[in-house]
């Protein structure tokens, strides 16, 4: 099942985690409180601090562009371009998003799954085109699921990777920003990704938590690295799976 874990790097590399309805093709922002702005030239910048089993650290940030459109099997998305630099390492990723009455929603290139699959397993493989970030409009206490993959193997359902996010309550967070330290109301977002390696073993559970502002976005991200950097589009690595990742908003324009 090593395959089946190699996809899900490459299926959460593409900045992951939620299943939809392809009937829910309206773009009409969502009512009530925006708490993902999204206009055309957005940007954020966030301080990485990363710790792993030993209890180093390391230190970097992760900056973040709403930049154009792109069409993806007749749905417009607009374009997310990342770039982290930590450790002496910079990388970038680039991801597609819409954003509807009901949700927010990551595009999955399905077609670049075809290599981690084994030929033998292919046909037996089910996920979803999309993955959802948020349910929308948020309520405290809703629960939603984000990605799920089902290998359908003679009539055996096995899923060996499964991600749900639950809008777990209002605090109040604090933000070190560039214009200087403030106070903010945010919601909180617990997300868990369960895998199992094996049919019939006990699942592997993975937690990280997110916090976003009304009128601002996402604030800050916090827990298991390989969940974390894969909400945020920076790849999974499970060999780390033991070290934990926060990112804290540091700077922010909204357009």
């Amino acid at each position: 099942m090593k395959n089946i874990i190699n996809l899900l790097g490459i299926v959460i590399l593409l900045f992951t985690l939620q299943a939809c309805d392809k009937s829910d093709n309206t773009t009409n922002p969502p009512l009530g409180k925006n708490y993902f702005p999204n206009g055309d030239g957005t940007y954020y910048k966030y301080a990485i601090e990363k710790t792993d089993s030993a209890g180093s650290n390391s230190f970097g940030n992760r900056f973040t562009w709403y930049i154009g459109t792109s069409n993806k099997g007749g749905t417009v998305y607009q374009v997310q371009y990342d770039t982290i630099d930590i450790a002496s390492q910079k990388f970038g990723n680039t991801s597609y998003f819409r954003k509807t009455d009901t949700g927010v929603f990551y595009f999955l290139d399905t077609l670049g799954l075809a290599d981690a699959v084994p030929d033998s397993l292919r046909q037996f493989i089910s996920l979803d085109s999309e993955v959802r970030l948020f349910l929308l409009p948020l309520t405290a206490g809703n629960s939603w699921p984000v990605f799920k993959l089902t290998l359908n193997y003679f009539g055996i359902n096995f899923v060996p990777i499964e991600v749900n996010a639950k809008y777990e309550a209002d605090e109040d967070i604090t933000l070190n920003l560039a214009s200087g330290t403030v106070t903010k109301k945010a919601a909180k977002i617990r997300y868990t990704l369960k895998i199992i390696t094996e049919l019939f073993s006990p699942a592997k559970t993975y937690e990280t938590y997110l916090w976003v502002v009304e009128n601002i976005g996402i604030a800050k991200w916090e827990g298991n690295a390989a969940v974390l950097n894969a909400l945020a589009g920076s790849g999974i690595d499970f060999d780390d799976s033991t070290s934990t990742v926060s990112q804290s908003l540091v700077d922010y324009i909204i357009k």
